[in-house]
Parts: structure tokens; C-alpha cells; sequence
């Protein structure tokens, strides 16, 4: 639970709130009021027992609001992995005033928390009176009491750990009165107050209610009527309708009606991909100041969907419209919104975007089952992936016994030597005597030969306006170590100590009760199996209450605790590897629980900006990209739906001599996919980064897919792509490249061309210089006399790429021949 609710929770906070705002609220009920409120400096009046490690902070909202804030509690297994531990959350006493009590339960978010067990009682006169149990997996959804039989009555909440020895936990959010999970009726929530629903198509709209209930639908001057099926699901088509609009779009039922407000009709696409799509305006505002303050536009409008995944397709994804102003757009996808803004200055026509990315997340998350199922291999390894998904808490159960009996063989485990007893964790510990290291590091640089157990400690100066403020301590990336984590001489995580083989990051809630003013201790305890286990930390990324941390620098002290004597070849290659089922990157999951409960909304099409997840497998990924855009166009009933493709900006590693890049590989899938699929375009971003995997310059990128849009979609006779690479051919000692989309003329924006490479028969690339001719390019490189191949910024991020057409749009990466990578 940490890292889904505690870390992320800035970021979704709002979009989890949006789940039960107005949405699926029967007419019937008062206004939903969140159970209690927690000040972020530690845990309210909760009681925390065990391994429970308390409520998360709260996210406030006005008295009366459907939601007045979440409330979360979660669990980390006890000492280490392979061991049993409880722990046990208590509420304080309230008196039940409505019918219904609501809550958010899930499991993990990142590879090392995906599955965990709990209870969640309802506790009256000291009897369990309404519960909860499972095993729930990263997949959020509701469960409801029905206590109408007990209002008036006095009860607590008791949340209660049943990990059984595997490293797990439970996430529970938005304890909540009043919300009913099925309303009567509802529909979901990208139906609610100021949707955008497509202009000058049949719209479908759906929803659900009692099996067999009379459902009236009315917007404007339409009504239509149906009945809900067994399974308690509607449907029906509202005519075509015009742009525009501020219509009340209300569903009515045989007991209640619901009504969304600010309903309008224009151009609607779907954001979705990756982190790059899901990167918000607030990351790039320094660059956009103007843009923001300048926003203010009730026509354009955008609904997050909230990021999670499933193995089902829930009924309602969540989200809420927003239109768009100076604080609303900070939240909304970067490129996205470009796009949309380009949009509506060249339409004059409401536009509304779904944006539903997931960062770091592969295409294969973004697929559906059946489709990957028509491909042998990919069937074999969708099976595999759901199947550990599916069994890893029994896996990680197996791992930890393995884990410890390979310690003990190898002489590896981490018993305390007498450092504890010393209080080497301690705040008045004395570590002046302590080697001084650099972290990041691998346990070499902490003096470690072989694997073993290493201290670090750190002391920060924090001022008066810290206390009592809650912050995290990160450890950004451990392989084949465990660690334990102190501050101010107690072990966070009520002495839990992280699993061993973790690779990525983890967060340690800090209490604010711990934080106080001048010096503050963190001390880590490194148990290394081996000589290759590294554990990397930066203080820049601890998260401190202030802003003004003295301190914050990458230097701290360091004492070995005991050396374990070297490993064999074949011990380190029995190490048993932590299993890491990832919900994110399951296949279909992410398709199953934001894409697919989406169909058939009225849509115009797509924009796309994935791909870097996949450099790894860049061999299937045109394949799949094929895949997706046919199978999302069959689902949603249109064979041409556009599709436009934002190609991989320039990115991480600049090699200084020719390079087979894989990243290039997927530019050139993504071209390729754009040039044999009818109804896609492309929008090139090969000149628009800066290092990063998160390019901030997502202005051009959005506005370079509005002009795809404009012409293939919109039937604007402007020019919308740079060059593409069409043929080349030798001619003496150079190549001659020819270009589609260069009618105004090839431009080179500096003085020389860049990042042209050629080859001869042995395929061996060199740079060359490169000269425009009239509408081509001649190629060449005195070390290769007799060139077959021209290549064009193929690498990972080649510098400087200046070749442009008249119209200012940047040529795409190219190569002309297809010899292996």
C-alpha cells in the first residue's frame, strides 16, 4: 500500500476522488460524508497495532461535498519475507446516521506489493457485525455495508492483517457513509457533469440499475426509453446531435433519478500510452507560463481516467471533466492538451478528451486477451504473465523459505553481531569514527568485497517548521539486499524490514510525531548477499516537510558490520530471484480496466504516445501496434478510426559512432505501422528532447499531432508531416536519398546536416556529410568508397537532427536498409 496510496496519491488523489463525486449517488441518499480526516502529520485517532503502519494523509474537500477526503491503511508483512506477521487497525467510534458504509480496497502497485489479505470488521457492542475478507490484488474496487438494520447504533472499524508469510498488504481508501455501489440507476462517471460527447454521431449511453427497471434517458428534446436486462445493464442511441450545447443529461428509473449538468457535444478523442502521455502541464510549466494563464476555455475539457489494472473490466473507470483554467490544466496530459487547444483554435467547436495513460507501462498491458491470444507466442507469455500474477503470493510464500535455506547454505544471513545492542541506529550514536562513502553506490563502495551487512547514517538539520510533518524516506533502486531503515533511533515501518532481491523503489513512511527541529538521524542497515548487490539512495529524493533541508547532499558514513566469505559461480547462481508479478504490466490489464469499459463511447479517434516500455522487444512491437489498432477499431465499430502515433523523442544515451539502436527500432515500427495502416498519422518529436525520458517540450509535440489531425482527420489541405524517407540509391561513392512530404523543399536548420551515417557490403556504419541537392540528399564518407546504406539518426538520442522541409517539421529517423540489429 505504500507506494500506491502514500507515494502516488499527490498525483491520483484528485481522480479518486472524482470516483464518487456525484456519480452513481441514488437521488434518495443525503450527500456521502467520508468517515474521518487525518492531518498529514501522522496517523489521527486511529490506533495502530502490529504491522499496520496507519492512515495515510487526508485530501480535504468542502463540508457538504460528496467526498470530504480518504482515508487509507495499509500493512507491510512482519520481519522479512517467508515469516508471518499481523497487525491490526481500529477506528474511532462513530455513531451510524446512514444506510450505507463504502469503501476502496485493493492490493499493491508495484511489483514487490501485489497481493495481501485482510479483514475489515464492523464492530458493534463488541461483536463483529458486518465483514470484509480476501485476498485482494491490485485491482481497486468497491465494497458496501448495508447497515440501515443499525443506524443509531455506536461502532468502530477494525481493518486486521492476515498475511500468511509472504510479503503482502491491503489497501483500504474512502471509508465512506451513504454511497451505494449499485445506484438506481447509474451510468459512468464519463457520462457525468460537463461531458463532451461526440458531435454528428448516434452516441450510445449506458448504465446499469435493477434487473428488469424502466430507464428513461432525456437530453435536450430527446427522450428515450428501455429496460434494464437480467444482469441489471442498459443501453441506449441518442441521435445525432450538432456542437455545441449545455444540455442536463438525465437518467430516470422507477425510484430515483440522476442528472449530469453541463453536458456539450463537439470532437472527442482518447489520450492514452505511457508516462510521455500521461505527463502533466504542471511538469512543464516553466516553459508554458503564458499558456497556463491563458487557458481558461469551458469548451475544452478533459477527464483523467484513474490508473489501474484488472483482469476484469469494472462497470465504471472513474474520472471527472474538468474544463479547462489555470489550476485545472496543471493535472491534465501535457501533449494532450496542446493537442486539443490546437484543436479547438482551428475548429471553434467544443473538444473533449479521455486521457487514460499508465507511465512505464508496455503495449502488451494495452492489448486484449483474445487478441494476444491469436499469436502463439504471445499467448504463451500473456499465460505465464497472468498465472504469475495470479499465484504470487504463493509464489513470494515459496520464495522466502527457498531465500532463507539458501542463506543459511551459503553462510549469507544477516543475524545481528552486536550492532543493534551497540545502538548504531540510535540518534546519539557516535559515528564520527565511521568511513565516509558517496551513495549512489553498489557495496563495493561501501567497502564490502563479497556480500555481507554495512550501516549507513546520515544526520539532517531540519528547522522548527518540520516538526510534526510526515515525509518519505526513498531507496531508489536494491538488488539482492535487504535493508532496515531508522530515523531518530526508530525503525520505520514498525520494524519491518524490506524483502531481499527489491529492484526498485521503495518508500518509507515517516511519521511526523519523529520529525524534529536541528539534527535528525537516518540510519540504514545493508544486508548484501553478494559482491554484485547494489543499493542506491539519493537525500534529493527523501521527500523532507521543507523546502529549505540543509543537508541534502549524497555524502554519508558508512561502518561494515561482518564480511561474508566470497561465493562460488554456482552459489550466486542459486540465488532464488524475488518474484515480480507486475498488475501494471500484466498483459490485458490495463486494456481490461481503462480502455475497455470505455466501448463504444462516441469517439473521433486516437492519439497514442507509447513505446519506450518496449525497446527491450522491439522486434514484435509493430506486430503489436498493428494489433491494438485494429482490434480498437473493430471494438468500437469504426475501421478507420484515426490512430495518430507520437514517434519517440530523442532519449538518454548519445553514442559517439554509429550505433545499432533498439530505441531507433521502435521509431522506425512506428513509422512503418504509419505508413501500411490506413487512418493513422504520425507526429515526429526526434529534435524536441533533452536527455530525459521525459522530454519538458510537449507544446510541439501536441501541436504536430493536431496537424495530422487537421488533414487526415479534418480534411485541411496544410502539410502536417516533416520528411519521410522514401528511396535511396548509389551513385558513384555517395548515396542520394529521396524524401515524400518535401514539396516545399528541403531545409537544413544550421549549417551543416547531422547524424547521417553510410555503409558499404561489410555493414559497417561511419558518419558522412550530407549536402541537400535540389529535393534529395547526397550521402557520403570517404571511409566508405562504395556506400549501400544511408542512415538518419539512428540512435538513442542523436543531437542536433536539422533536417526539416519548408514547413519547419522535423524529417523522421530513417534507415534504408533492413540488416540486423
Amino acid at each position: 500500500m505504500t507506494l500506491r496510496l502514500f507515494a502516488v496519491q499527490i498525483v491520483i488523489a484528485g481522480a479518486l476522488v472524482a470516483l464518487m463525486t456525484g456519480q452513481g449517488l441514488t437521488a434518495s441518499l443525503p450527500p456521502s460524508e467520508v468517515f474521518a480526516n487525518f492531518d498529514s502529520g501522522g496517523y489521527g485517532a486511529w490506533k495502530v497495532e502490529g504491522n499496520a503502519f496507519g492512515p495515510a494523509p487526508a485530501v480535504s474537500a468542502a463540508k457538504g461535498q460528496p467526498v470530504a477526503g480518504c482515508v487509507g491503511a495499509g500493512f507491510a508483512n512482519s520481519d522479512s519475507v517467508g515469516e508471518t506477521g499481523t497487525g491490526k487497525l481500529t477506528s474511532p467510534d462513530f455513531s451510524i446516521q446512514q444506510r450505507f458504509i463504502s469503501f476502496l480496497i485493493g492490493g499493491g502497485y508495484r511489483p514487490h506489493q501485489e497481493l495481501g489479505e485482510c479483514a475489515i470488521n464492523l464492530i458493534v457492542d463488541g461483536k463483529t457485525v458486518r465483514t470484509s475478507t480476501g485476498r485482494y490484488t491490485d485491482q481497486m474496487s468497491w465494497d458496501t455495508w448495508d447497515v440501515n438494520d443499525l443506524v443509531g447504533k455506536t461502532a468502530h472499524i477494525e481493518i486486521v492483517d492476515n498475511n500468511e508469510g509472504y510479503w503482502g498488504h491491503i489497501e483500504v481508501d474512502q471509508i465512506v457513509f451513504g454511497r451505494s455501489p449499485q445506484p438506481d440507476p447509474g451510468m459512468p462517471s464519463f457520462f457525468g457533469d460537463n461531458a463532451v460527447l461526440q458531435r454528428d454521431v448516434a452516441v450510445p449511453i449506458w448504465g446499469w440499475a435493477l434487473p428488469g427497471e424502466k430507464i428513461k434517458v432525456t437530453l435536450g428534446a430527446q427522450a428515450v426509453s428501455t429496460v434494464a436486462d437480467m444482469d441489471g445493464k442498459w443501453k441506449i442511441t441518442l441521435a445525432k446531435m450538432p456542437a455545441g450545447g449545455n444540455f442536463d443529461l438525465t437518467v430516470t428509473g422507477e425510484t430515483a433519478a440522476i442528472t449530469s449538468k453541463n453536458v456539450t457535444f463537439g470532437e472527442v478523442w482518447l489520450a492514452s500510452g505511457q508516462s510521455n502521455m500521461e505527463f502533466g502541464v504542471n511538469g512543464c510549466a516553466s516553459l508554458y507560463a503564458s499558456d497556463i494563464a491563458s487557458s481558461t476555455d469551458p469548451d475544452l475539457r478533459m477527464i483523467r481516467i484513474p490508473e489501474y489494472g484488472s483482469l476484469q473490466q469494472p462497470r465504471d473507470p472513474g474520472g471527472r471533466w474538468q474544463p479547462a483554467n489555470p489550476n485545472s490544466v496543471l493535472g491534465f496530459s501535457a501533449v494532450a492538451y496542446f493537442y486539443a487547444r490546437s484543436l479547438r483554435e482551428k475548429l471553434k467547436v467544443p473538444i473533449g478528451i479521455i486521457n487514460a495513460p499508465v507511465g512505464a507501462t508496455a503495449i502488451e498491458a494495452w492489448t486484449a486477451r483474445e487478441v494476444l491470444n491469436t499469436v502463439p507466442a504471445f499467448k504463451d507469455e500473456t499465460d505465464k504473465a497472468i498465472d504469475a500474477l495470479e499465484h504470487n503470493s504463493d509464489n513470494l510464500r515459496q520464495y522466502g523459505v527457498a531465500l532463507r535455506d539458501w542463506e543459511q547454505l551459503n553462510g549469507a544471513g544477516d543475524d545481528d553481531t552486536g550492532s543493534l545492542a551497540a545502538g548504531w541506529y540510535r540518534l546519539d550514536f557516535d559515528d564520527s569514527g565511521w568511513a565516509n562513502v558517496s551513495i549512489p553506490s553498489n557495496v563495493k563502495g561501501l567497502g564490502l568485497k563479497s556480500g555481507g551487512v554495512a550501516w549507513l547514517r546520515k544526520n539532517v538539520t531540519l528547522p522548527a517548521s518540520a516538526v510534526g510533518k510526515a515525509f518519505f524516506i526513498a531507496t531508489n533502486v536494491q538488488s539482492q539486499c535487504g535493508i532496515q531503515v531508522y530515523f531518530n533511533g526508530t525503525q520505520v515501518l514498525d520494524g519491518n524490514r524490506a524483502p531481499q532481491f527489491f529492484k526498485k523503489q521503495y518508500m518509507y513512511y515517516v511519521p511526523g510525531t519523529l520529525v524534529k527541529a536541528g539534527t535528525n538521524a537516518i540510519a540504514i542497515r545493508i544486508h548484501a548477499l553478494c559482491a554484485e548487490s547494489y543499493f542506491w539512495t539519493t537525500t534529493d529524493k527523501m521527500g523532507f516537510p521543507v523546502a529549505n533541508a540543509a543537508e541534502l547532499d549524497n555524502k554519508w558514513k558508512c561502518k561494515i558490520e561482518k564480511e561474508f566469505a566470497p561465493l562460488t559461480g554456482s552459489a550466486k547462481a542459486a540465488i532464488p530471484a524475488l518474484p515480480t508479478a507486475s498488475i501494471r504490466n500484466t498483459p490485458t490489464v490495463l486494456f481490461n480496466a481503462m480502455i475497455s469499459p470505455l466501448i463504444p463511447c462516441g469517439l473521433r479517434g486516437v492519439i497514442w504516445y507509447q513505446g519506450e516500455s518496449n525497446v527491450g522487444r522491439w522486434e514484435t512491437y509493430k506486430q503489436h501496434l498493428e494489433m491494438n489498432i485494429a482490434d480498437w477499431r473493430k471494438r468500437w465499430g469504426n475501421a478507420t478510426m484515426p490512430f495518430y502515433i507520437v514517434q519517440l523523442a530523442n532519449y538518454y544515451t548519445t553514442h559517439p559512432d554509429p550505433y545499432n539502436s533498439h530505441q531507433a527500432a521502435i521509431r522506425e515500427a512506428q513509422l512503418q505501422t504509419v505508413r501500411e495502416t490506413p487512418g493513422t498519422g504520425l507526429a515526429v518529436a526526434i529534435d524536441e528532447g533533452d536527455g530525459g525520458i521525459h522530454p519538458l517540450r510537449k507544446k510541439p509535440v501536441g501541436e504536430r499531432l493536431a496537424l495530422v489531425a487537421m488533414s487526415k482527420a479534418y480534411d485541411s489541405a496544410a502539410e502536417y508531416s516533416g520528411p519521410v524517407y522514401l528511396a535511396a540509391k548509389s551513385e558513384g561513392g555517395a548515396m542520394r536519398v529521396t524524401f515524400d512530404h518535401a514539396s516545399s523543399g528541403l531545409v537544413v536548420k544550421g549549417t551543416t546536416l547531422k547524424n547521417f551515417a553510410v555503409a558499404g557490403d561489410d555493414q559497417k556504419f561511419h558518419w558522412a556529410t550530407a549536402s541537400i541537392e535540389g529535393a534529395t540528399i547526397v550521402v557520403s564518407s570517404p571511409d566508405v568508397p562504395k556506400p549501400v546504406a544511408v542512415r538518419y539518426a539512428w540512435d538513442d538520442n542523436p543531437l542536433d537532427c536539422n533536417l526539416y522541409n519548408g514547413e519547419g517539421l522535423p524529417a523522421s529517423p530513417f534507415r534504408s536498409d533492413n540488416w540486423p540489429l
